[in-house]
């Protein structure tokens, strides 16, 4: 995507958050794969 997130915030608010909600989540699930494993991860993801 060529626009930076100032630009994609401005043009599109709604899609922007949903964008920033979904990397937020992969990094919380990439976290917890550094310091749990798959069966940690899973009753997490499934709570």
């Amino acid at each position: 995507m060529a626009l930076n997130c100032g630009r994609a915030g401005e043009l599109h608010p709604v899609l922007a958050q949903s964008f920033m909600h979904l990397v937020h989540m992969l990094m919380l699930c990439l976290s917890s794969l550094c310091y749990s494993n798959s069966n940690d991860l899973q009753e997490i993801l499934w709570k």
